[in-house]
């Protein structure tokens, strides 16, 4: 009877172990799977913000590009104005500065930024009148008159080649001239002996120099002419007047080198 008493003592504690065995298996599989659960929510809302995170990565990546464009314009246009306004400054400055000078022998201006004021023919004093204006002038040539008379005092003549330097067969011929107005420039000057502008000039045109003939009475000035001169048609009267003649070098109290005996003197009128 005692044996029978303990094997049901055993049986019923190894029920009891068996059934704890099951609950404590049943509950660690439900927080597992609970757990998993869990796990598999949170990698759920990662994903899900990871997600709008690349979204609005794009509309930021795409937000950048469209500034990106919008300043690459602005810079383009911003350009675009300042060479505007660089262009406009540069015309204004031309247009409020400049200066004028004389190309004689010729009846146009040079094709580097300069303009024609006017062309005409050249006129000066008689070159055996002995209070004879030094300077030649250039005569337009549509004149304006106030009065018909005067007191003969004063004289005007035109101006002539004295000989056939300048031109071939031009003695007599009647020398032009047209006043020039360079754009990009506040100071002119002739150079004489040069057919070249120093550094930081800009050549106008050159040419040979001209003065009056020693053996005149009146005194003269010395202009350039042109070194491809011109002439005025159905001129050749030989009437005189201001006389247009080549300046030669005279060695003695003319340093000499580098000046030479005897060789036509040349001209350069420059601008800065």
């Amino acid at each position: 009877m005692y044996i029978v008493f303990v094997i049901l003592c055993l049986f019923i504690y190894v029920s009891d172990c068996n059934q704890s065995k099951r609950l404590l298996l049943n509950t660690d599989q439900s927080a597992l799977e609970d757990r998993i659960s869990r796990l598999e929510s949170e990698i759920l809302n990662q994903k899900t913000s990871l997600q709008h995170l690349l979204t609005e990565n794009q509309h930021l990546t795409l937000e950048n590009q469209l500034h990106t464009t919008t300043f690459q314009q602005l810079s383009s246009e911003v350009q675009k104005l300042s060479l505007q306004l660089k262009t406009l400054s540069t015309l204004s400055n031309t247009e409020s500065h400049g200066t004028i000078y004389v190309r004689w022998a010729k009846t146009s201006c040079p094709s580097n930024n300069t303009e024609l004021v006017y062309s005409g023919f050249v006129g000066g004093g008689m070159y055996n009148d002995r209070t004879a204006a030094p300077e030649p002038v250039c005569l337009p040539l549509d004149p304006d008159f106030e009065r018909t008379t005067g007191v003969d005092a004063g004289r005007m003549y035109g101006g002539e080649y004295n000989d056939n330097f300048f031109v071939q067969n031009g003695d007599g011929l009647d020398v032009p001239c047209a006043v020039c107005r360079t754009r990009l420039a506040s100071s002119v000057i002739m150079i004489p002996g040069k057919t070249r502008c120093y550094p930081g000039w800009n050549r106008e045109y050159y040419g040979y120099l001209s003065g009056s003939n020693h053996d005149y009475v009146a005194s003269g000035s010395y202009v350039c002419a042109d070194i491809h001169p011109e002439y005025l048609t159905g001129s050749g009267t030989h009437s005189d007047g201001k006389l247009f003649t080549a300046v030669l070098a005279k060695c003695g109290s003319l340093q000499c080198p580098p000046y030479k005996n005897n060789y036509p003197l040349t001209c350069v009128v420059c601008s800065k």
